[in-house]
C-alpha cells in the first residue's frame, strides 16, 4: 500500500510492506530511490526475531540500502514487550550496523505512541 502524507510541510511517500514471507521478496523492489528503511518488530513475538534479523541483514545487503538511515520501530508495547530494547538490538545485531544511522523506538501503532517521534526521525533523516 502506498501512502502519501505531509508532514511539517514537506511531502512524503510511504509504501508498507507487508513482513509475511509472500511479500518480502518484493521489498527489493520498492525500497529502491528510498530515503530511510523502517523495519518493524513485533515485540510480541520474540521467536521471529531470528527471521527478522535474518531478513534485515539480506535487505542491508544492498549497496545503495545500506547507507540510507534506518529506522527499527518496536511495535505493540501497549501489550506488553516480551524482549527488552537491548535484546532487540543484540537480536537484529544491529551493533555490528556502523555504516548508516540507526534508532530503535518504542511504539504503539494502535494508540499512536510515540509515532511523533518516528515522524520526526523520518523528517529528520530524509532528503526531501
Amino acid at each position: 500500500m502506498c501512502l502519501s502524507c505531509c508532514f511539517d510541510f514537506s511531502h512524503k511517500k510511504v509504501w508498507d510492506l507487508g513482513g509475511q514471507a509472500k511479500y518480502r521478496s518484493e521489498w527489493a523492489r520498492y525500497t529502491k530511490g528510498s530515503d530511510v528503511i523502517v523495519f518493524v518488530v513485533d515485540t510480541q513475538a520474540p521467536n521471529e526475531l531470528p527471521i527478522a534479523k535474518k531478513e534485515l541483514h539480506q535487505l542491508l545487503e544492498d549497496r545503495d540500502l545500506a547507507q540510507l538511515p534506518l529506522l527499527i520501530l518496536a511495535n505493540k508495547i501497549d501489550l506488553g514487550p516480551k524482549f527488552t530494547e537491548a535484546e532487540l538490538i543484540k537480536g537484529l545485531n544491529l551493533d555490528y550496523i556502523t555504516t548508516q544511522t540507526w534508532m530503535v523506538l518504542a511504539v504503539s501503532a494502535k494508540h499512536g505512541t510515540h509515532i511523533d517521534k518516528a515522524l520526526e526521525f523520518l523528517t529528520k533523516q530524509s532528503k526531501g
